[in-house]
């Protein structure tokens, strides 16, 4: 499954996503960027699931509020709204049309933020569909029970977010994830390794949104991610 990592400091707030784009039997069929910068807003968007989703969304949201808390607020209606509006071509995908969605930036009121949405209940009762979840200072995208053994033995006194580095500690945790096959498609229908192509980092402060690829992977089009 895409990757989509945020690291919450004191003065930034740190989105790690990979490259990766692949069909249902894990074959990579596309180098595919997953987080979209809104400028004007201080944020990005960040989506797992169907590709088209997070960009038309991207879109509709620069148009429609005037600051990070206000796209909070119409989020879910806006969201909802442009799922059933292009919902045949978010079926297009092999592996369904249910999406994740991260939005992460500078709030006018609480200064870093970032929140979660999705449009399906496979993240257990405390997670309802179209109704945003804040975000903890440090958030995994995936986190499997093996991921979990891993991050404990590389962060074995937890992790500071003041004191992660984004790019040493970043990529020990995309590797980890990478290692590990995790649920894709509806209902967790196919185990998958998810995590390839490029890891890039996304920064947003109160002035300015930076983005850089941080390590590409020597993946291959056509073939699946062999860590």
């Amino acid at each position: 499954m895409t990757a989509i990592n945020v690291i919450k400091q004191s003065n930034a707030v740190h989105v790690l996503t990979d490259g990766a784009g692949y069909n249902a039997d894990g074959t990579l069929i596309a180098i595919a960027n997953k987080v979209w910068p809104v400028a004007h807003l201080n944020l990005v968007l960040a989506s797992r699931g169907s590709a088209y989703f997070a960009p038309l969304l991207a879109q509709h949201a620069s148009a429609a509020a005037h600051s990070f808390d206000h796209l909070k607020s119409i989020m879910p209606a806006l969201a909802l709204e442009l799922a059933g509006r292009f919902a045949p071509l978010m079926r297009m995908s092999e592996l369904g049309s249910q999406f994740d969605l991260v939005v992460a930036g500078w709030s006018e009121t609480s200064g870093p933020s970032s929140y979660f949405l999705c449009d399906h209940h496979q993240h257990g009762p405390s997670v309802e569909p179209w109704k945003p979840v804040d975000l903890g200072p440090i958030s995994l995208l995936p986190q499997t029970a093996a991921m979990k053994v891993d991050l404990d033995h590389e962060f074995p006194n937890g992790a500071d977010p003041d004191q992660f580095d984004s790019v040493k500690d970043g990529m020990c945790i995309l590797e980890i994830q990478r290692r590990h096959p995790s649920e894709h498609g509806p209902a967790g229908s196919h185990m998958l390794r998810g995590v390839g192509m490029f890891a890039q980092l996304t920064t947003i402060t109160r002035g300015a949104i930076e983005t850089k690829i941080i390590h590409r992977w020597p993946d291959e089009i056509g073939k699946p991610i062999k860590p």
